[in-house]
């Protein structure tokens, strides 16, 4: 589980929160099983549960991350912004985030920072997760678009020429 913050206002000019709440009381973090279709127990325990990602915002519209491990919460959207912050930038023949241009890699870091928000006190995990997400995504969508033969509609074709000859 994610490191407990204080919550004291940040002053830094990176985007925080003063608290960071994740759920609220009226919802459940807990999963669910839709009762219409589990008749009884034996069934119930048998079905795959299904988890409802709480998501956040903040007052700039930012979505509200928190690190877990090497993992953002919540997962699933965050995941999502990280692969946003990449395509905007994706303009090279790089097959991975390791040969990017580091001031390229920074400018992917900062439009994240434009979408998410953070407790100022996880300011140091933001940073390397948002490195092993970026290179994991852009590992994973090279991979299946060479596998298919189909290029991403966020590539431009020049460099997915140049990929496909790599």
């Amino acid at each position: 589980m994610h490191s407990s913050c204080s919550s004291v206002p940040s002053t830094s000019s990176t985007p925080s929160l003063s608290g960071l709440r994740i759920g609220g009381p009226s919802t459940s973090a807990s999963p669910s099983i839709d009762s219409g279709t589990t008749p009884n127990a034996t069934v119930a325990a048998s079905q795959i549960l299904k988890f409802k990602e709480v998501v956040e915002y903040d007052g700039n519209g930012r979505l509200i991350i928190a690190p877990d491990g090497n993992e953002f919460i919540p997962a699933f959207s965050a995941r999502h912004i990280v692969i946003e912050a990449i395509k905007p930038f994706y303009t090279e023949r790089w097959g991975s985030w390791n040969e990017i241009q580091l001031d390229i890699r920074i400018l992917m870091l900062n439009q994240f920072v434009t979408k998410c928000a953070w407790n100022s006190c996880y300011e140091n995990e933001i940073q390397p997760i948002f490195k092993l997400k970026a290179a994991l995504r852009i590992k994973e969508y090279l991979y299946e678009a060479r596998k298919n033969l189909e290029k991403p509609g966020w590539l431009n074709a020049d460099v997915w020429v140049k990929l496909l000859k790599k």
